[in-house]
């Protein structure tokens, strides 16, 4: 789920984007000396020279823009996807008038100078991601005080970070993700950018435990430390970041309780799985009114699933699975908002699904495979139009499963539901998009479907079916594993095969 900020994000200013080319510059009306300006047309002169074969600079000549610069200092200059090789053009210095620079996506190779501190001391929008930058980031970066955006995702950066970043106290977005760092900790220091509204350091190969520090970053609406190393506990300030709207914690070593008191109350994501958490679900959790995803599966967590969570009117997604819950499921999960997703398997709930899961029609996909349920399906599930994945496998389901499932969704695809006690008939053509139907150990009856177009795999061993199976069956292309053995079939078809 690492995400990057949109192009420029919200720091550049509407009349800078007024213009927009392949090179894109902004060139304020202010009155400057011509002796400024003809030095900054020296300077891309000399970059044009230096990538001279650049298409994106072909069009550049000394009498029109951006070489010919009028009375005008050089303030914007968006060079991306350029494909323009080399090192970092220390040239740019020069431009001391320089506000944003936008090189991503370049093709720009080597370490970043040492001196990078000389650009423009006006600079607000500094963009270097999508490059081939290695070593370290050089701790003179901490002297672009003015900095509001600083993109440095997507690189090879292989030596380190500075804790120097922590100077840039006007700083509003910092991305370093998607970088193969050598194990850094997050400084402490990153607690002084009290600006900084998004922090993006997705698979950074970050060690070390998370600073309490962070919990400083009032502003901070966007913390993305996903896919690292991080380990240690989550330190209870995050959760009282009032602000913060995402949360990605996930694929690190974290473990401890989570806090009780939750006063990010404007949290909409929360996604902190494939960790080593223990403990409950905080029951403040049903306070989060915007939450839409709450992702916490591969956990250690036990206890019960806090019974306000279904009550939330915006969540959409909960993946829960694979941890050591207990207890029913929230009973009025669906019933207010339009849940499209609910995975809960490899768990220890007891109980039947709530009646209103499928209530606004939205669901899609209903993983419970490995719990204690129990009772009949909800007959919501017969009008989930959108319904694509049933996983019920290993529960103590009972009752006639609902005949209109078969037909309600077209976009049906996998129905795994064996090893229940369910009952009923399944329908003479199966839906088109069916690929995958394991029912075995079940009390299902009647005739073996004739028509399964894009099924692969059939598993219906010890039921009740009876009747001979179809020729139609057996001569799909598409079938790899049919199993129909245990029950009351006749006929000379075999009764099971595999590829």
């Amino acid at each position: 789920m690492g995400t990057e900020p949109n192009k420029g994000g919200f720091l550049v200013s509407p009349s800078a984007l007024l213009l927009h080319s392949s090179i894109l510059l902004w060139l304020p009306l202010v009155f400057v000396s011509e002796a400024t300006v003809d030095q900054e047309r020296l300077v891309l002169f000399d970059i044009r020279n230096h990538w001279s074969n650049a298409p994106a600079l072909s069009s550049w000549d000394v009498s029109s823009p951006p070489l010919q610069l009028a009375r005008n200092p050089l303030a914007h200059l968006d060079l991306s996807y350029s494909d323009i090789p080399g090192g970092f053009p220390t040239g740019l210095y020069s431009c001391s008038n320089l506000q944003y620079l936008d090189l991503s996506q370049t093709l720009l190779v080597g370490e970043l100078p040492s001196d990078i501190h000389k650009l423009s001391s006006q600079l607000l929008y500094l963009d270097l991601s999508y490059n081939n930058f290695t070593g370290d980031i050089p701790p003179s970066i901490g002297r672009l005080v003015s900095l509001h955006t600083l993109n440095l995702h997507c690189n090879f950066f292989d030596g380190s970070f500075p804790a120097e970043l922590g100077n840039l106290s006007t700083l509003e977005s910092l991305t370093l993700a998607y970088n193969p760092f050598a194990s850094p900790r997050i400084p402490v220091e990153f607690g002084n950018m009290t600006r900084l509204r998004y922090l993006w350091m997705t698979q950074a190969n970050l060690v070390g435990e998370i600073p309490e520090a962070l919990g400083r970053l009032a502003e901070l609406e966007h913390l993305d430390l996903a896919l690292n190393g991080l380990s240690g506990s989550i330190p209870a300030a995050i959760w009282s970041l009032e602000k913060l709207t995402t949360l990605y914690l996930y694929d690190n070593k974290l473990t401890g309780e989570i806090s009780d008191k939750i006063a990010a109350l404007n949290l909409e994501e929360i996604d902190v799985s494939m960790n080593r958490l223990t403990g409950l679900i905080p029951e403040e959790f049903v306070k989060l009114s915007n939450l839409r995803i709450l992702f916490m599966y591969y956990n250690r967590l036990s206890g019960e699933i806090p019974r306000g969570i279904g009550l939330l009117r915006d969540l959409r997604d909960v993946r829960l699975f694979d941890n050591h819950l207990v207890g029913v499921l929230p009973p009025e999960l669906g019933q207010h908002s339009h849940l499209t997703n609910i995975e809960v398997s490899n768990n220890r709930i007891s109980g039947s699904l709530p009646q209103g899961l499928c209530a606004n029609r939205a669901l899609m996909s209903v993983v419970v495979f490995n719990n204690n349920l129990t009772g009949e399906l909800p007959a919501s599930l017969a009008d989930c139009y959108k319904l694509k994945d049933i996983q019920l496998y290993n529960n103590n389901f009972s009752g006639e499963f609902p005949q209109r499932i078969w037909s309600a969704s077209v976009n049906l695809t996998t129905v795994l539901i064996d090893r229940n006690h369910f009952t009923g008939v399944l329908p003479d053509k199966l839906q088109w998009n069916l690929t995958r139907l394991v029912m075995n150990n079940n009390w299902f009856s009647g005739r073996i479907p004739t028509r399964a177009p894009k099924l692969a795999v059939f598993r219906g061993s010890n039921n009740m079916f009876s009747g001979e199976i179809p020729a139609e069956l057996t001569g799909m292309s598409r079938l790899q594993v049919l199993l129909l053995d245990g029950n009351r079939i006749s006929g000379q078809n075999r009764p099971a095969f595999a590829i």
